[in-house]
């Protein structure tokens, strides 16, 4: 059996209830779940409201009247919903199921009469809510609520705080002994909405719209269809994703999946945010590499490969050190990488940034080309971390001197340390406050300022000098597509490569790298400007 698509529906007035359920059944939903308890407060006259509902809904239904202690809007206590539940089993056109939660059923007599009697409709999903987090005794839960009579359907679903929650609830529909439902919450719990078929799972749940989810971390039922492809993952589809903190903003799952869908192979891509704490490098990198090892380890997953984005790019190459794994030139030489590539000969590690900024450089007018670089050309590196690694070491291996401006002079002359065997022309170390006063032919901006989430405006606070000197700006945050920076180098009549360039010929080389398959650019810019001009 197919794993079902269900959109919750929010009740709060009936007949526009029943308007979005037939929105939702053109936009491609198998199910609804009518959530009553913001609109049920007990009374008589609200239950044939809601008979006549359920009567006149275009799709199959659940019917859920959550308990306020487990997420739940309203009012209504067990007596009531007992009673809710006891009528809809005997209405001429019940609802196909009823979601009760475990501890209510068990705790109260009448709600358990009212939702376990017999076989026939509604049948009884029987469910638990965490929404503090993993829970404990998980396992112990799930074998009590197995040995309930009368539970048809079982359903789980906890808050994620990483992918690695995410995938104990699919080993939850692995272990399955009936049709489950099991869902991490959170945007670190994606992973179990989108892979349930390929576990098994009885249903996910999307939201019609943005903003109307039911839980945390609901996708729109037309980024589940359309950019997850939801319908066409199975047992075998291979697993990538891109790992980072922040990476709700990331183009890379429209870029991937859309490559993926023209090239015609079952793969999937999906944002796993990875924590990191700015205070902590340490905890940092444990939290990197516990999830990434728990990927790649999962039985079941078919785990292929991983972007890594900030700002994890120097923790992947130390764990790629420290496990043995297969490092390139670059990653080698920057000790930053963004691309793992899982086979069954083992695991590579490769700096496809570096190989995106060449090609970029190339392009640049009186830089690069086929005359290369010319003689005495200098360039600017704002930012130390692990973009600006790859762009250094890129600029310094094109021949240029390079000049790293950053906050800390400390980690940048590490940089520059790292770099300066690989720097024939030369590279030196200044202070971020004195990139306005540089003088060459290319700065490249890779700091997080000016990316969505992050700090706003521009790490460079005057372009004066710049613009004496003609130089060109590369920018490598892409979303905003035009951040403050790039405004300012616009203004000042400066040469500007967005940074939606780099990322699409970065990504370029990942699915390269990939699949041996040179990605359709023209799919994969459909799919990343749609997203782009998208309403937010």
């Amino acid at each position: 059996m197919r794993t079902l698509v269900c959109v919750p529906i929010t009740v709060l007035d009936p007949a526009q209830a029943i308007s979005l359920a037939h929105e939702a059944r053109a936009a491609g939903a198998d199910i609804v779940e009518l959530r009553v308890d913001g609109f049920f407060t007990g009374s008589g006259e609200e239950i044939e409201a809601i008979e006549r509902l359920v009567r006149g809904l275009p799709l199959p239904c659940i019917l859920t009247c959550r308990a306020a202690s487990e997420g739940g809007l309203g009012e209504a206590d067990d007596d009531a919903r007992a009673e809710l539940y006891a009528r809809a089993r005997a209405w001429g056109a019940p609802p196909a199921y009823v979601d009760a939660e475990y501890r209510h059923v068990a705790a109260h007599e009448g709600l358990r009469e009212a939702c376990c009697g017999g076989t026939e409709r509604p049948a009884l999903i029987l469910s638990a809510h965490d929404f503090a987090g993993r829970p404990a005794d998980l396992d112990r839960r799930l074998l009590k609520m197995r040995a309930e009579g009368g539970c048809r359907v079982l359903k789980v679903a906890f808050a994620a705080r990483s992918p690695r929650d995410a995938l104990a609830a699919l080993d939850v529909l692995a272990e399955r002994d009936r049709p489950t439902i099991a869902l991490a919450m959170g945007e670190a719990g994606l992973l179990s909405r989108v892979l349930a078929p390929k576990f098994g799972g009885f249903l996910t749940f999307a939201a019609l719209r943005a903003g109307e989810a039911s839980a945390p971390g609901q996708p729109t039922i037309d980024d589940l269809l359309r950019v997850y492809r939801f319908r066409s993952v199975s047992a075998g589809t291979r697993v990538y994703g891109v790992m980072g903190d922040p990476v709700a903003h990331s183009l890379s799952p429209h870029f991937h999946n859309a490559a993926f869908s023209a090239a015609g192979l079952d793969s999937v891509y999906l944002p796993l945010p990875t924590p990191a704490f700015a205070d902590d490098p340490e905890g940092s990198y444990a939290s990197f590499k516990a999830t990434l090892l728990a990927l790649v380890h999962h039985p079941g997953l078919d785990f292929s490969g991983a972007s890594v984005t900030l700002p994890h790019k120097e923790s992947l190459v130390r764990l790629a050190r420290a496990e043995g794994w297969g490092l390139d030139e670059a990653s080698e030489h920057t000790g930053a990488a963004n691309t793992v590539i899982v086979r069954a000969g083992g695991i590579e590690v490769i700096n496809t940034d570096v190989r995106a900024l060449a090609r970029i450089l190339s392009g640049v007018p009186g830089f690069g080309g086929d005359r290369g670089v010319p003689a005495g050309s200098r360039s600017a590196v704002i930012g130390a971390g692990g973009v600006a690694r790859s762009a250094a070491y890129a600029l310094a291996r094109a021949g240029a001197h390079v000049t790293i401006y950053n906050r800390s002079v400390a980690r940048a002359e590490r940089l520059a340390r790292d770099v300066a065997p690989h720097a024939p022309a030369g590279i030196e170390v200044r202070p971020l406050d004195e990139s306005a006063r540089f003088q060459g032919s290319i700065a490249v901006q890779c700091t997080s300022v000016g990316m969505e989430g992050a700090a706003d405006g521009s790490p460079v606070p005057s372009l004066a000098n710049w613009r004496e000197h003609g130089t060109a700006v590369l920018e490598t945050v892409y979303r905003p597509r035009e951040t403050a920076l790039l405004r300012m180098a616009r203004r000042a009549g400066l040469p500007v490569i967005e940074g939606l360039a780099m990322f699409l010929e970065q990504a370029s080389v990942q699915f390269e790298a990939w699949t041996g398959r040179t990605p359709e650019r023209g799919a994969c810019e459909a799919a990343v400007s749609s997203r782009l001009n998208a309403p937010t």
